[in-house]
């Protein structure tokens, strides 16, 4: 893709995925450190003044409406980013294959590689039809079964169809036709989600999006009679066509559907199951004011996250319907749109040379990454802090291979390995 069309890609992205554009210019070649550049403070229940490197830019409490001035429990990590290679095409998602060790790589125009050690990226492994009318659309997620015989993806078809398929896997190789598992018809072109996650057990987590247009015409997110806006929960039966329900989701018996796990989300595009701090990460996009993350336990179901009635923890301007008793559950981290962020890229747990853990996301528009202290959260004070880089610009996706490495994806086709040291 040239770099001409990479720059009007990522402009209509930031307007769609907010209605605010800010685009960077790409990176030219890879360089193999950052450099420092000054941080810029987040807007949070409330915000601080510009912060210093190094400092939290917050200390979030268990009710993220008021801050806290505890000291942080951690001393803040630096960010190195080292390039493994800037030659993938609109990569949207990384993993690793359990059996071979391979690393894959999730293209939006529906193909998936292996990317060498090397940087060297193969053939396509998997090539598959997808919908290219709007840059929302396309192949958007992935994710292995435990075993490795497995691999599930998420992608929009030409038909406008959200399309769950699994392609079997043995010894590294896709082998025979994928089976459906599971098809969403999508009324509009955009918020289709796309992030994927499986537990221990084989349940396989999606996110899906409100539907899309804007402002949720549809109430979509206050629905749980609609999988759309919803975090689903479901066991695949791999080769079957089908799922199983699993009998503690929260709709087994009605009255939503039994697919839901949790609802009220405007565009979950990434979330990140902590099966070590049984915590549950969802970075939900927000509409015109603010970006917001989520963090619940594991084992909760039928939450209400409370688009569209709140955007974070504001309440939406044009505030809709609630779903039953409108008991909602609020997010532990929001921010702003000022200096030009736009859209929230989540995140991943995170390990520093110091053993201490660190949920990773970012903002697509401004390119800023930051780090919550994940340990703190089930103390009730989670400080976040800005890591400064230069390398990374308009970050799409953050993922883990099996060693708890941390990876970063941009929208130019860069994908880099993270290091994070104090």
């Amino acid at each position: 893709m040239s770099s001409s069309r990479r720059s009007v890609w990522l402009c209509t992205l930031a307007l769609i995925a907010a209605g605010v554009a800010s685009c960077g210019s790409d990176d030219d070649g890879l360089n193999d450190a950052d450099a420092a550049s000054t941080p810029s403070s987040v807007g949070v229940a409330t915000r601080s003044s510009d912060t210093q490197p190094g400092s939290p830019q917050n200390t979030i409490a268990a009710s993220p409406t008021s801050t806290s001035s505890a000291e942080p429990l951690a001393e803040a990590p630096s960010l190195r980013v080292t390039p493994l290679t800037q030659a993938a095409d609109d990569p949207v998602d990384l993993v690793q294959d359990p059996v071979s060790g391979d690393l894959l790589i999730a293209e939006r125009s529906g193909t998936i590689r292996r990317l060498g050690q090397d940087g060297e990226l193969s053939d396509p492994l998997i090539e598959m039809a997808v919908a290219t009318d709007m840059i929302e659309q396309g192949l958007l997620g992935m994710v292995f079964s435990p075993d490795g015989d497995y691999l599930y993806t998420n992608r929009v078809n030409p038909d406008q169809v959200t399309a769950i398929k699994d392609y079997h896997f043995v010894d590294g190789v896709p082998v025979g036709d994928p089976i459906r598992i599971l098809e969403v018809p999508q009324p509009y072109e955009n918020h289709n989600g796309g992030g994927m996650a499986m537990d221990e057990a084989g349940l396989l987590y999606i996110g899906f999006g409100d539907g899309g247009s804007g402002g949720d015409p549809h109430n979509n997110g206050q629905d749980a009679q609609t999988v759309l806006g919803s975090l689903l929960r479901i066991r695949p039966i791999p080769r079957e066509a089908t799922y199983e329900i699993p009998a503690d989701n929260p709709f087994v018996d009605g009255p939503g559907a039994p697919e839901v796990w949790h609802f009220g989300l405007r565009n979950p595009w990434r979330f990140f199951l902590d099966q070590e701090r049984d915590l549950l990460w969802i970075a939900d996009v927000g509409q015109n004011v603010e970006e917001e993350v989520n963090a619940v336990d594991l084992s909760s179901s039928g939450l209400n996250f409370g688009w569209a009635v709140k955007e974070g923890l504001t309440e939406y301007e044009r505030p809709h319907t609630p779903w039953g008793a409108a008991d909602f559950t609020d997010p532990v981290y929001v921010y702003d749109h000022e200096d030009g962020r736009c859209s929230i890229t989540g995140g991943v747990v995170a390990t520093d040379d110091a053993s201490q853990d660190w949920y990773l996301f970012g903002d697509y528009c401004s390119s800023e990454i930051w780090a919550m202290n994940a340990d703190a959260m089930s103390d009730g004070d989670a400080p976040v802090y800005p890591l400064p880089q230069t390398r990374v610009r308009n970050p799409v996706a953050f993922a883990l291979d099996g060693d708890g490495q941390a990876y970063v994806l941009d929208q130019s086709g860069f994908i880099g390995r993270i290091t994070l040291s104090r």
